[in-house]
């Protein structure tokens, strides 16, 4: 024993040796810690939005990769911030489940708490709760399977308009759902409310949408068609014609106020004026009618002929008025004053807006044609598919850039994110779904749309390989790889410039226009006097841009091949998520003449390539002081591409009209005319109406008025 412990001094002497003999071989070893994951910043993040990982350990300036529920993200998705921080951005088609770190040595660390992915935010249409102006408000968020996702935060936004309760910040509950409450008492506008899961969004709309007011219809006709025009007469007799390209500057009616599409609108909780129309055999002198009137509390607002119009006190029932009133022999009859609203204009929220639509003439267009029955391929870059305003258009699509390098292709052209910005607007300025009483209305609203993208996301440039491919598998012709396209355009519309000459896609827009799709393109924003590729090319109709004045947008390429230029500044559309925006370029030019072309096709599918192209052509309004170099034909207009009157010039913007043989002058280019009197003439007196321009005159009789 004792020897054994005498030994032990020794032991530790040579055991010191021999660790500081090993210590240089240690220093050269690579001695490292594993990574590990600490917290997320969240567990519920947004395809599109930042995803942030904390913990230890992380190595710094080498690519580490990042996985979410077993797919790996892509390495421009991920950014190493230091040994403590990654920052992801959540790709489209990310699944839920558990995070998981991986280092360019194989280490990796997986967090224990899966995450949800909220791959699209939804919210409901806004119903008042009855006799109130409080509107219940129900959003969702949704991972990519379309399941609830629960514990999401969401924002709730306006205008500044109304009031949110408990607050515009919501958390989605267990099932999914989020719930609040927007007062809208004393405000009168339309108002939208977005929800939004950044940069996901959604929109709401009223669910019982308004209409616009415009008079009374006259349908105008002579051997080659029809032309409906609009009387309006107010109390005092003035008169005045209107045609739906007329802009309105207001949004539809408050759906608080609105029985109906066509049916009576009453302001307030009802009409507070009633028309009192007096027999002729008994019309009482002046002051009989004011005994009469005084006699019942009624307020004369105005006199014409045999008729009253009378104001009914508050707090006086309207409905006993006109009983009374009916009642007394000296009253042929007694009627509420209804106003009254033509669903002639489409009620969708943002139409008002739409400056180019009544730039073009696509109301008026729209009695002969809404594109029905003909395909529009849009080549651009994704699409939000889900978006309320495109899907009811929407035909399977293709996508020839599914990865960055566009060297990979499959069917999916979907995303709901910034990247799908450009395709959606496109597609909704040619078939945003009309009269649904929200957004804005397409210019074909009844054409289709294939949706075939060649960016990669987030990208502003692709090549011609890749754009001539899409062309050819737009227009039903074979592509190597791809399955055929099942709906072959009629028309494609390329917003989409640069470059020079190419071979390789003046083929596929020859082969495409060989096959009778229409190639629409548009000219660039270079602002230089030349037109880009590939709407330089003979067999594509290459489109400028103008603004809401009229002239040239200063941006939009011209010069020789201009064929024709339509609105590009400022004009709104969808936007991914359920909203509108505007955009600015020859980009949202093209898509106009290309619903145009839709319009004429769904008129006459036996039309050639050429034939629409001359059509669009030759009916063009060419503004005063405007040249061919910078606008060529002209500007754009549907309705006299569909042989509808519609001026080339000023020369021929005017028609001369006559209304029971009143004459006045209707600018057939902005939808208005001068103002005139009736008088002498009794209220509901069949009205001869009478339309010329050029050589047309066209007939039609107002009744009822």
């Amino acid at each position: 024993m004792g020897r054994a412990v005498e030994a032990r001094p020794e032991l530790l002497r040579r055991l010191t040796l021999i660790v500081l003999a090993l210590l240089p071989l240690l220093a050269g070893c690579d001695v490292r810690a594993d990574p590990r994951i600490t917290r997320l910043s969240t567990y519920t993040p947004n395809v599109g939005g930042e995803l942030v990982v904390y913990g230890v350990n992380f190595p710094e300036a080498v690519q580490n990769a990042v996985s979410i529920g077993g797919m790996v993200l892509p390495e421009a998705n991920v950014r190493t911030v230091d040994s403590r921080r990654i920052e992801v951005t959540v790709p489209a088609g990310t699944p839920n489940g558990l995070v998981t770190v991986r280092t360019p040595d194989g280490d990796l660390d997986t967090f224990d708490r899966p995450v949800q992915v909220v791959a699209s935010v939804e919210i409901d249409p806004l119903t008042a709760s009855p006799g109130t102006r409080l509107f219940p408000i129900t959003a969702r968020a949704r991972d990519a399977d379309g399941d609830l996702v629960p514990g999401a935060v969401l924002e709730l936004y306006t205008d500044g308009q109304g009031t949110f309760s408990p607050n515009r910040f919501v958390t989605t509950d267990e099932t999914g759902e989020a719930h609040a409450t927007l007062d809208l008492s004393g405000v009168s506008t339309y108002v939208e409310v977005q929800v939004r899961a950044s940069p996901l969004s959604a929109t709401a709309y009223y669910s019982d949408p308004g209409s616009l007011f415009l008079g009374r219809e006259v349908v105008l006709s002579d051997a080659a068609g029809s032309y409906p025009v609009y009387l309006h007469v107010d109390a005092q007799g003035r008169a005045a014609v209107a045609t739906l390209n007329r802009r309105v500057t207001v949004p539809p009616i408050a759906p608080a106020a609105v029985s109906g599409p066509g049916r009576p609108v009453e302001r307030n909780a009802g009409p507070r004026e009633v028309i009192v129309a007096y027999r002729p055999s008994l019309a009482p002198t002046g002051s009989t009618r004011e005994l009469l009137l005084d006699g019942a509390g009624l307020e004369r607002v105005a006199s014409v002929g045999r008729l009253d119009l009378v104001r009914v006190p508050e707090g006086a029932s309207v409905e006993d008025v006109v009983a009374r009133l009916s009642d007394d022999p000296r009253v042929e009859y007694a009627e509420p004053n209804h106003e009254l609203y033509l669903a002639a204009l489409p009620n969708d929220a943002h139409f008002h807006r739409q400056w180019g639509a009544f730039a073009v003439g696509a109301p008026t267009a729209w009695t002969v044609s809404d594109g029905a029955g003909v395909v529009v391929a849009v080549v651009d870059t994704a699409f939000d598919l889900t978006h309320p305003e495109l899907a009811p258009a929407l035909l399977p699509g293709y996508d020839f850039c599914a990865d960055s390098g566009c060297a990979t292709f499959d069917d999916d052209p979907h995303a709901s994110t910034s990247v799908a910005e450009h395709g959606t607007h496109v597609a909704g300025i040619v078939a945003a779904a009309r009269d649904d009483g929200r957004g804005t209305a397409g210019l074909a609203p009844g054409a289709r749309v294939v949706p075939v993208k060649v960016f990669a996301d987030g990208a502003a440039k692709t090549t011609v390989f890749t754009v001539a491919l899409a062309i050819r598998w737009a227009a039903g012709l074979a592509v190597d790889g791809t399955a055929p396209n099942a709906y072959p355009a009629d028309v494609i519309n390329l917003s989409l410039s640069g470059g020079g000459f190419s071979i390789t896609l003046a083929q596929a827009v020859d082969e495409a226009v060989a096959a009778g799709a229409v190639v629409v393109a548009a000219t660039g924003n270079g602002y230089r006097a030349s037109v880009d590729y590939p709407a330089a090319l003979p067999n594509v109709i290459a489109v400028g841009a103008i603004g809401e004045d009229w002239s040239r947008g200063s941006y939009s390429n011209y010069g020789a091949g201009l064929d024709l230029v339509a609105p590009g500044s400022m004009v709104l559309s969808s936007r991914p998520g359920g909203g509108v925006h505007h955009m600015t370029g020859t980009s949202m030019a093209s898509p106009h003449v290309a619903a145009a072309a839709a319009l004429l096709l769904a008129r006459d599918p036996s039309l050639s390539p050429d034939q629409v192209k001359e059509a669009l052509k030759a009916s063009a309004y060419l503004p005063p002081g405007a040249d061919a170099a910078e606008f060529g034909a002209g500007v754009l207009r549907l309705d006299g591409a569909l042989g509808m009157p519609s001026p080339t010039s000023d020369a021929d913007r005017y028609a001369d009209v006559t209304v029971g043989g009143h004459a006045v002058t209707l600018d057939l280019r902005d939808g208005t005319s001068s103002a005139f009197t009736l008088g002498g003439t009794e209220p509901g007196t069949d009205l001869d109406v009478r339309l010329a321009h050029g050589d047309r005159e066209l007939t039609g009789v107002a009744t009822e008025w």
